[in-house]
């Protein structure tokens, strides 16, 4: 992607219709930029990865990534939201409801674990 369209938020958002980690290739502009960030973790919660620091800690774009991927709890910046009870809530739903042994993080494990005994 030339550098010029890294930059160009019509064309970035068009390539997150198809897979959400273009962004990835996206100007640090762009990857501030809430709106293109929300769309890049809708389609792939991983994405997440490539947003600047401000997003890494917006409580609604780490929620969404984390509902769309567990394991996108890894690229949220802060410790006080990665111990959110909403962004748990989603590795909790998605842990509890898949049926699957997901590779979700420690602490998420041990607030579940914590949860499931307390209820």
């Amino acid at each position: 992607v030339s550098y010029r369209l890294r930059g160009d938020r019509e064309f970035v958002m068009a390539s997150l219709s198809t897979n959400g980690d273009n962004v990835g290739e996206a100007s640090d502009e762009l990857k501030n930029d809430e709106e293109v960030m929300m769309k890049a973790v809708q389609g792939n919660g991983f994405a997440l990865q490539w947003g600047s620091e401000n997003i890494r800690q917006n409580k609604a774009i780490a929620c969404e990534a984390v509902k769309q991927e567990p394991r996108a709890w890894n690229y949220i910046l802060s410790e006080e939201l990665k111990q959110d009870d909403d962004i748990l809530k989603y590795c909790y739903d998605i842990a509890d409801s898949s049926g699957k042994n997901l590779p979700i993080p420690a602490a998420i494990q041990d607030a579940i674990a914590t949860e499931a005994c307390c209820t």
